[in-house]
């Protein structure tokens, strides 16, 4: 082999080398961005659950309350229709 074909296949290699190396650090941009996003998201994705857990429970004291206020209510309705059948 010549010393020029040698030199070109150097040069060519030293090229893939660098794309190569170039390749390297954008796909590690990416994934760190792709990471960055996926934080966020994961972060909102508790966030929304611990919101819907507290909604959840205020929904479950607030139908404790009608079960309640509603047993008052027949109980206070047949107390009315006794008193209206006594009189």
């Amino acid at each position: 082999m010549s010393d020029e074909l040698l030199k070109q296949i150097v040069e060519e290699l030293h090229g893939l080398k660098q794309e190569l190396s170039d390749f390297r650090a954008e796909t590690k941009e990416h994934l760190d961005q792709h990471d960055e996003k996926l934080n966020a998201i994961t972060e909102q994705v508790v966030k929304n659950s611990e919101q819907l857990t507290s909604v959840n429970e205020k929904l479950d004291t607030q139908d404790e309350a009608i079960n309640i206020l509603s047993a008052r209510s027949i109980k206070q309705e047949a107390g009315i229709n006794r008193a209206l059948k006594r009189a």
